[in-house]
């Protein structure tokens, strides 16, 4: 019975190696704006701070904020209460990022995306996964969702989306100036298998 059951073990964490090995590649081909933007042309949209929109309520007003990446990268700070005013709100949300950033590159892949300018048109990838990984390890099933924005000029953005064109509610997201802009550093950069697969993708696609 030992040795049956170790056998069975053994079964089972092969079936998972395998697994994992397969999925980035499974996974990561709809990800096709991954590597398309190299610079970011300033005269369009500036990027030297963080994007935000304001969500009011009756009780409350909340700050939702994104940051753009010169590499294409695109990074989801997510939102907070307005406490006092705009600027700390933003100030909160970066500084909770880079106090927990080693967490944020790891477990967090649904907060990272990539992202390409076309005329007037912000285009965004990203994924939103149904199961989170554990630090370290892809072990998930995500889908990527495509996402576009209206460029109304070089700081200001109209949230759409490219999945679902019955979408009549919109946000302008206005630029907010900061040199305090968390580091792009994120999983696709910092997990080279990943990257590798990625890097192969984008070269076939060429």
């Amino acid at each position: 019975m030992g040795i049956l059951r170790k056998v069975y073990l053994y079964i089972f964490f092969l079936l998972i190696l395998i697994d994992i090995s397969c999925w980035p590649t499974r996974d990561l081909k709809n990800f096709t704006l991954y590597g398309e933007t190299t610079e970011v042309d300033t005269n369009k949209l500036k990027i030297n701070g963080v994007y935000y929109t304001l969500q009011k309520s009756e009780n409350k007003s909340r700050v939702k904020c994104f940051v753009l990446y010169e590499n294409g990268t695109y990074l989801d700070l997510t939102s907070c209460e307005i406490n006092s005013n705009i600027e700390s709100a933003i100030d909160s949300l970066i500084s909770n990022f880079n106090a927990h950033q080693k967490m944020y590159s790891t477990e967090y892949i649904s907060i990272w995306g990539a992202f390409k300018i076309m005329e007037d048109t912000l285009l965004i990838q990203r994924y939103h996964s149904s199961i989170m990984p554990k630090p370290g390890i892809i072990t998930f099933t995500s889908k990527v969702f495509n996402y576009k924005m209206k460029i109304l000029n070089d700081t200001t953005l109209i949230e759409g989306s490219v999945d679902d064109e019955s979408k009549s509610i919109f946000e302008e997201y206005y630029l907010f100036k900061t040199n305090r802009k968390p580091d792009s550093t994120n999983l696709f950069m910092t997990n080279k298998r990943v990257k590798r697969k990625l890097d192969k993708l984008n070269e076939k696609r060429k």
